[in-house]
């Protein structure tokens, strides 16, 4: 497995898909204050991602450098 630079979404449970990665935390926080400003009363949700998987020839699985250990 290879490591990857981590990077956030800004999610919203009601399907507003998110289509922006961010490489920050900080980025990903002004995001989600912005649509919530836009879109009074939604729910927005500031997601890391942790892994990417892909079909390669073989297999690849790369964790990304979050610094934080799965619990699973």
């Amino acid at each position: 497995m290879s490591r990857a630079e981590a990077f956030y979404l800004v999610w919203n449970p009601e399907g507003m898909n998110p289509r922006v990665r961010h490489d920050s935390f900080g980025r990903a926080a002004e995001e989600a204050k912005r649509l919530a400003l836009t879109n009074p009363g939604k729910e927005f949700f500031v997601m890391q991602a942790h892994r990417r998987v892909t079909i390669h020839n073989p297999l690849v699985i790369e964790d990304f450098d979050t610094g934080l250990d799965v619990p699973f």
